[in-house]
Formats: C-alpha cells, structure tokens, sequence
C-alpha cells in the first residue's frame, strides 16, 4: 500500500493526477490505507466506489459507510441499479433476454428482490415517476452517497436517470424501502 501512495504521490507532484480514489476496497484494507497516508504524509484516497444499492447493501452499510462519514470520503457508488434490476425491467425469467445482463439477473429473483420491487412499484406510483428514479433517489437521499454512477442505452433511460435527481423522498418512503431492503 505504501509503495502504491508512494506512486500517487509522484504522479500528483507531476500534475499528473490530482486526487486518488479506490474502488472495491474492504474496509481494512481502506482503514490501513487512510493510516499509512497520514503516518508517512502520503496522498490519501479521497473517494471510494463501491457496489451499493437497494439489493446490495450489506457490505457498504456494516463495513465501509462509517469509515467513509469519518474520513469525508465522497462516495460514488457504482452497479447502482443492480443491472437494470432496480429499474423494474426484470420480472421474469422471460424477461432475461431483454439485455445482454438479462442472464445474471437470477441472482435477484428472490422474495427480498420481489419485496423490493413491490415497495418499488408502490412508490413509484404514489409519486408518478419510475422504479428507477426511485431507487436513485433513495441513493442520493444517503448521507454518505456523493453520487451515482448508471448509465442509460438510449434515450428514454437518460431521461429517467435525469429526472431522479430532481426526486425527494420523504422520511417515511425512505424507511418504506429500508425495510423492504432490509438484509
């Protein structure tokens, strides 16, 4: 890890860079990172990129989301609709073929995956948007989420994705999809 912040360091005094980000690290890994920078004076990572979202939160929420608060590590959180399943487009086996990442949709075909796709729907429909700009907007609603990253195929779905940011949630909907996600 010190030979890595060692080369950060170089490339930032050569302008090369200016700020340094991780992503998929453990929480250890992180921690003993963030101390080796501020024992040897070295480049900290300021940003992390984690797998996150409303099926995916374990791990981000137990391990990394304190130390991230702690540190002031922005984080941009990525695989942020859990291949389009949060987006509502997957619903069946049938329904695999819709994409290229149809096959490893499977992974979330399950009673908390459906659970969350019902809470979804609901909310979705109470506010007149799409499960997608819900999911999104439960993100941003995070106090340790930066930003998303997503990405959209065509159209329409840029669209939906911008309109997600305009998105409030209100306390309650938030707990709504807490505990329909709950792990």
């Amino acid at each position: 890890m010190e030979e890595t912040l060692r080369a950060y360091e170089t490339l930032i005094a050569q302008r090369k860079v200016k700020v340094i980000g991780a992503s998929n690290f453990a929480a250890a890994r992180l921690e003993q990172s963030l101390q080796i920078s501020k024992e040897q004076h070295l480049p900290a990572y300021q940003c992390l990129q984690p797998e996150y979202n409303l099926f995916a939160r374990q791990n981000y929420e137990e391990q990394l989301e304190a130390l991230c608060l702690k540190n002031n590590i922005s984080v941009i959180t990525y695989w942020s609709l859990a291949g389009g399943f949060l987006s509502g487009k997957y619903r069946s086996e049938a329904d695999f073929k819709k994409s290229p990442r149809g096959s490893g949709m499977s992974k979330y075909f399950s009673e908390r995956g459906f659970n969350i796709l019902k809470a979804l729907d609901e909310i979705s429909e109470e506010y007149n948007v799409t499960p997608t700009q819900v999911s999104l907007a439960w993100l941003m609603a995070r106090p340790s989420v930066t930003a998303p990253i997503v990405s959209a195929t065509n159209i329409e779905q840029l669209q939906d994705l911008i309109a997600s940011v305009a998105l409030k949630l209100d306390k309650q909907v938030i707990e709504r999809l807490n505990i329909a996600s709950a792990y």
